[in-house]
């Protein structure tokens, strides 16, 4: 099986493109992805305290061997 790359309809794509529209959509990826990385950034922070909370709670918890309720 043969690939076939439509050069023509490249070449014909690339010389008709608008330099503001390529100028808006490289200005709007900017806060597009300072807004990605913010939310990851976040949620990282976010599951670190979560794992932080809960590792405090387990070791506050009492133990048997110090006089704890069994379970």
């Amino acid at each position: 099986m043969a690939l076939t790359v439509p050069l023509d309809r490249i070449e014909e794509r690339t010389r008709t493109a608008d330099p503001r529209r390529v100028l808006l959509t490289l200005l709007l990826v900017v806060p597009f992805v300072l807004g990605w990385l913010a939310c990851k950034t976040w949620l990282a922070m976010v599951y670190l305290w979560s794992a932080v909370v809960a590792g405090w709670q387990a070791a506050a918890r009492p133990r048997v061997s110090e006089g704890g309720p069994e379970r």
